[in-house]
């Protein structure tokens, strides 16, 4: 079933108008006992004690009325003072008669509102009241009776008529003040009730508007809580999606709207995973930086769709001699050393945040460039993973038994890499039934040009004399030669990359200042000069391979002079 927020609220709401409206029905019923209780003193045993009261005075004044008739006929007073008083006597018998069939009135009048305990008490005491009023007409009938025989002169049965009166009077008396004082009574319990209602109305109430309070204050808790934490709970879950944790989904353990917007979150949470999974699995084969840019346009028509002109830093790099390691290592060792070596490879690209273009065969083509890196960092990014990746070399050939599982005829393994940096169209190339992440121009022909160079000069890595400028402050270069490479007709200085800046042996930084001798002796067809000074270079550094190809070239240069304008640039043949 589902609950909604809508209806939690209400329920809790519904919960304490139940509670407040219990205690106001009770307090009104509590209230309405105590309005009888009040109502039955007020209008019911007040008048009634006030009606015996009046009963007793009237019963006092006959008897006052009843002496002084005694007192007419012990004088011999006239006939017409005696009935005079004899009349007043009957008046008051008439009031008190009078009194007390009101009081019955007001005592039945009673029965009808008050609790069924007072209605017999009260029904009891009416009885007797009633009783009061016979009896009172008995008290009067002895005093006619007396007053008779006073006239008939029988004085003897006067006297005894009028001793029983007095009998009479004072049981009469007795029995009025018993009825009155248990009216009292009626009256001061009715009022304790009323009292005790009042105070048990005042407690309840009190009782229940505490009690209102605490479960509203526990559903509102409750209701605070089934809503603030899954709150907070999104709100975390939330950030740790922002800095990339999609680890964790979110419980649903509700029906309402919170439950919804749960779902909502894990529904986008498992995208996110499958956008990542995508993005883990195609950054295999596209760099994930272009994956995740290409995902997040959604295929919108950016740069990095239609491509754009920017300067980049390309790079190249090929295993020396592969085609032979190829025929002398079965198609699994093949396979086993060519992942090993790219993974190797590629590391020192990665980490400089490079972008691997392709591996074609043995070769590796990167580029750096904007976005992906600051603009201006292309070529230094580049040198350095150039420079790393000779050193991942090195490892790699500490494998090459594990890897080939060979014992002897371990194949030697080099690698030849060129940079060259420069204007390039960088986007998205293909047709609509498949496209490649590239670069084009005349910048990424340069730099495979310089790959291959490296088999002339016998060196490493060869760079542009833009990459040299570029990442000049970074880097430690020589310069190599001037050439022509088949495709550009403008002469291009080449330098060999030798290490990062104020990272020369000091071998290294004499070798390199006796072939610079060499290459201006060179240049200027000084031929004794440059002759000298690559063996002086060769002294220091026996292997530079770079220092005996300008050796044969003096040899043969010398036997053959140039002409004054010769530019000393060489034709490259190969490409």
């Amino acid at each position: 079933m589902r609950v909604t927020i809508g209806f939690k609220i209400f329920a809790v709401a519904g919960a304490v108008i139940l509670v407040m409206s219990t205690a106001a029905f009770w307090t009104t019923w509590k209230i309405h006992t105590v309005t009888d209780q009040v109502d039955a003193v007020a209008d019911y045993f007040l008048p009634l004690d006030k009606k015996l009261l009046d009963v007793q005075a009237n019963l006092l004044r006959q008897e006052i009325v009843l002496q002084s008739i005694l007192n007419d006929i012990e004088d011999n007073a006239e006939l017409g003072v005696i009935e005079e008083h004899l009349a007043a006597f009957n008046n008051l018998g008439v009031a008190a008669d009078l009194d007390i069939e009101e009081a019955t009135e007001i005592a039945n009048a009673a029965l009808d509102h008050l609790d069924r305990d007072q209605a017999i008490e009260l029904g009891q005491l009416t009885t007797r009241i009633q009783e009061i009023s016979f009896e009172h007409h008995q008290i009067q009938d002895l005093v006619l009776r007396a007053l008779g025989a006073y006239k008939e002169g029988r004085l003897e049965a006067a006297a005894e008529l009028v001793e029983s009166f007095t009998n009479a009077q004072v049981r009469f008396d007795e029995k009025v003040d018993s009825v009155a004082s248990e009216i009292l009574e009626l009256s001061t319990v009715a009022a304790q009730k009323a009292d005790e209602a009042e105070h048990i109305v005042l407690r309840f109430s009190v009782i229940l508007t505490v009690l209102a309070l605490v479960l509203g204050l526990l559903f509102a808790f409750q209701l605070t809580k089934s809503l603030v934490r899954p709150v907070r709970l999104l709100r975390d879950r939330t950030k740790a999606v922002e800095v990339g944790d999609l680890s964790q989904d979110i419980p649903v353990t509700s029906t309402d709207e919170i439950a919804d917007l749960s779902r909502s979150f894990n529904n986008m949470l498992e995208g996110l995973r499958s956008k990542e999974r995508m993005q883990s699995m195609f950054g295999q084969y596209v760099d994930p930086r272009v994956v995740k840019a290409m995902l997040d346009e959604g295929g919108a028509e950016t740069s990095l769709v239609t491509g754009d002109r920017k300067v980049v830093t390309v790079f190249f790099s090929d295993i020396a001699g592969f085609t032979q390691m190829g025929e002398r290592l079965s198609p699994v060792g093949l396979v086993r050393l060519m992942n090993e070596y790219f993974t190797l490879a590629s590391k020192p690209i990665a980490e400089r945040d490079g972008v691997i273009d392709k591996y074609i065969g043995d070769m590796i083509m990167a580029f750096w460039s904007p976005p992906f890196v600051a603009e201006g960092n292309q070529a230094r990014l580049a040198c350095e993973a150039a420079i790393q990746q000779l050193a991942q070399l090195e490892v790699l050939r500490g494998q090459l038994q594990d890897i080939t599982g060979l014992r002897k005829g371990i194949p030697e393994v080099d690698i030849r890499i060129g940079l060259a940096t420069g204007e390039a169209v960088v986007g998205s190339i293909g047709s609509e039934y498949a496209k490649n992440f590239t670069v084009m121009g005349d910048t990424v022909n340069l730099g495979a040009r310089l790959e291959t160079a490296n088999k002339v000069y016998g060196t490493k890595i060869l760079i542009c004399e833009h990459t040299k400028a570029s990442a000049e402050k970074a880097i430690e270069v020589r310069e190599i030669d001037s050439i022509n490479v088949k495709g550009k007709t403008e002469p291009l200085r080449v330098f060999e990359l030798l290490g990062l800046a104020g990272g020369l042996s000091k071998t290294d930084a004499e070798a390199r200042a006796a072939f610079e001798t060499g290459l201006a002796a060179y240049r200027g067809q000084d031929w004794d000069l440059a002759e000298e000074a690559f063996k002086a270079c060769l002294d220091v550094k026996a292997d530079d391979q770079p220092s005996k190809l300008f050796l044969r070239r003096v040899s043969r240069l010398r036997s053959s002079p140039q002409h004054a304008e010769w530019d000393s640039v060489w034709n490259l043949s190969e490409k």
